[in-house]
């Protein structure tokens, strides 16, 4: 403890910047120097008059409790930050209190670290932030707007086609149930036939403009995980009117069907979307007389990693024009056809993907931009971890769990949510044990029914690796059996049954991971 034989040797404390106070076990004030009287805005003679505990006001902080208990315990007490009113005023600090000895009396020492002026230039840099956001989004939407815009009256065509079909189906259904001559029999195939067009006009129709929603929807940062065909399935389908109007063909090719990503979906797609409406606007003013777009999807196992490559064989982007087309309001198209967002807003989808968009091809009858997405374990990773940022209590906690379905790993992201975990999630085993060999992970949830690796193969690989981790199978209860004769050769701490609740899966891993929550 620290010892002062006067309350004159407390001048010591007038040099320092920041508020010092040493007061009596009542709150009255002993001494206090002039960053003290500056930090409450108050003249020496009304603190005098006052106590601490009158003139630093808290709501959601027991100050009085906080001070005393460093009287009681004799032991350096050091507050978390708080906010607190000061002579009307709202003041953030961190409080550290400690015993003192003023001759023989006793009192605390109380050293206020004032960080109001940060936490201000923190809530200002929040509000710009959050009108950032705001505005980035305001053009996200304008660029869909125009987008959509040029495409509606090909949509429009798209949507007359499969409502002419339906309207002369319907004259057929009339025609039908008025006839009185027509054999029942052939009657009823007529009518069975025309029901049968009827339902595909209809979902037709529906498919359009479902498409057209989502595409116009708003899209909050929410990422899940999709595959990646299923997302060049719906941008196709957004532009093929424009295409099959136009004769250009439009090829989709798929190396990997079960290529997942951990995207935002409206996203991803907006940036597919104007990618090949770019495509479209560039081969359509070519002299190519075979036009054609493809677009194909490879996942680059080696430097783990999916790609995306929208290609036509048009004219090609001259070498002045390359340098520019990525900057915000660049544009080759006449003015009110182009807004010159396109390509600027997908580098930063994409960006903030983990990812990035290049062009790396251009030349006549070869143009070629590259989309490139992370693997799911790493960019999984990289977003549980920045979720996790924003906890105040966060441990990190890193869970791998591998299931070939990702409807299963979307459960699982909405499980952990906002809570203490990092969760990465992996479709394929082989792709997760490349993962573990880099990272160390707290906890694995493998699921036992598996293309290529079963549970069992796969937990083999990952302990002849030397890797202990803790690892649950993931199944229905018809594989019980396989859990039990691997429990203890394979070390597998538990079984849970599909389908399971949130409740029994946080409740599980807590049990796990009670012992390294100790160790940490």
């Amino acid at each position: 403890m620290r010892t002062f034989e006067t309350k004159e040797k407390l001048s010591v404390f007038d040099a320092v910047f920041e508020p010092v106070t040493i007061i009596k076990d009542d709150g009255c004030f002993i001494y206090f120097n002039h960053s003290f009287r500056i930090f409450t805005q108050m003249a020496p003679r009304l603190l005098k008059e006052a106590t601490v505990f009158t003139v630093i006001n808290s709501t959601r902080f027991d100050f009085k409790n906080f001070v005393l208990e460093a009287f009681k315990n004799d032991r350096e007490m050091l507050s978390e930050e708080i906010d607190f009113i000061v002579n009307k005023d709202k003041k953030f600090a961190v409080l550290k209190a400690m015993p003192v000895l003023i001759g023989k009396e006793l009192a605390v020492q109380i050293l206020f670290n004032d960080l109001s002026v940060e936490r201000r230039l923190y809530d200002k840099y929040k509000i710009n932030m959050e009108e950032l956001k705001i505005a980035y989004q305001q053009i996200l939407n304008s660029d869909k707007l125009s987008t959509l815009g040029e495409l509606t009256a090909s949509i429009s065509h798209e949507i007359t086609n499969p409502l002419t079909v339906a309207k002369g189906n319907l004259e057929v259904l009339e025609y039908c149930l008025k006839d009185k001559t027509t054999d029942p029999e052939l009657k009823k195939q007529s009518l069975q036939s025309s029901v049968r067009n009827l339902w595909s006009s209809l979902k037709r129709i529906h498919s359009i403009i479902y498409n057209m929603r989502s595409f116009l929807h708003s899209a909050e940062d929410k990422r899940e995980y999709i595959r990646l065909e299923d997302v060049i399935d719906s941008s196709i389908e957004l532009v093929r009117s424009l295409y099959l109007e136009s004769g250009i063909k439009l090829l989709k090719n798929v190396t990997d069907i079960n290529s997942v990503g951990l995207i935002n979906r409206i996203k991803v797609e907006q940036v597919l979307v104007n990618l090949l409406k770019n495509a479209y606007d560039a081969i359509k003013a070519s002299s190519e007389q075979n036009k054609l777009v493809s677009i194909n999807l490879v996942r680059d196992q080696e430097d783990e990693k999916t790609i995306i490559d929208v290609m036509d064989n048009g004219d090609g982007i001259s070498e002045e024009n390359q340098k520019n087309i990525f900057n915000m309001f660049f544009t080759t198209k006449k003015v009110g056809e182009g807004t010159g967002l396109g390509l600027s807003i997908c580098t930063r989808i994409l960006d903030s993907h983990n990812g990035k968009l290049t062009l790396l091809s251009s030349r006549k009858g070869e143009t070629i931009f590259r989309i490139e997405l992370p693997a799911i374990e790493a960019s999984s990773y990289s977003y549980s971890e920045s979720n996790l940022n924003r906890l105040v209590n966060k441990n990190g906690f890193k869970i791998l769990v591998v299931d070939n379905e990702v409807e299963v790993l979307n459960v699982f992201n909405t499980i952990f949510k906002d809570t203490e975990y990092i969760f990465i999630g992996s479709t394929d085993p082989k792709e997760a044990l490349k993962f573990v060999d880099g990272m160390n992970v707290d906890l694995i949830i493998t699921d036992y029914e598996m293309p290529g690796l079963n549970g069992t193969e796969f937990v083999h690989k990952l302990r002849d690796k030397g890797i202990t981790t803790p690892v649950f199978y993931l199944s229905s209860g018809s594989n019980l059996s396989k859990y039990k004769y691997d429990k203890d050769s394979l070390n597998i701490s538990g079984f849970i049954v599909k389908p399971f609740g949130k409740d029994q899966i946080i409740d599980t891993i807590e049990k796990v991971l009670e012992e390294k929550r100790g160790a940490k």
